[in-house]
């Protein structure tokens, strides 16, 4: 009998294709990816051996690359700081600290564009974890991000849950 998924919800998954993150993603979307990678590499150390990762859609457009495990508990470390969480936790920390670090390379290039949808998906995607959502990534919107209407308040009200290893994930990125 399967328990029913506790994570930061609702989502909905997409195939883990190339196609589909550099429709998320543009030029980004190889580094981005070797960043998650090795973000779980560095995380996790020798008790990271890879793992079957889907994209995670969200309501605000957040997205995300996920090894969907809730098992057994890890010990991820970033700096000074250690906690002990799932690899779906460990995920999230990854993706963030992804986000961050393409937004960086963004500001480098000085691409202010890919500077902005990089930070409005950092963003998100700390509200999905939080369980709140204060805007809705919206290409057609003048800069990426709209406020949600009516109808997706409603949704968010009913529908959106934290995730339940939310204090361990954001206390490992900021």
């Amino acid at each position: 009998m399967s328990q029913p998924l506790d994570t930061a919800l609702p989502f909905t998954t997409t195939p883990t294709t190339p196609d589909a993150l550099y429709k998320k993603l543009g030029v980004y979307c190889v580094a981005w990816e070797q960043m998650v990678l090795n973000a779980m590499t560095y995380l996790l150390g020798g008790e990271y051996q890879g793992g079957s990762y889907e994209i995670r859609e969200y309501l605000n457009g957040a997205f995300a690359l996920i090894i969907p495990d809730q098992d057994a508990k890890k010990v991820v470390r970033y700096g000074h700081s250690e906690e002990s969480m799932t690899l779906e936790a460990a995920s999230f920390v990854a993706n963030l600290m992804a986000f961050s670090a393409c937004n960086s390379t963004a500001i480098d290039k000085e691409d202010e564009a890919g500077n902005l949808m990089l930070h409005d998906y950092y963003f998100a995607l700390k509200d999905v974890v939080s369980g709140r959502y204060g805007f809705i990534i919206d290409a057609s919107a003048g800069d990426g991000t709209r406020p949600l209407n009516e109808d997706e308040l409603a949704t968010v009200q009913t529908e959106a849950k934290p995730h339940p290893e939310r204090t361990a994930i954001l206390r490992m990125i900021d």
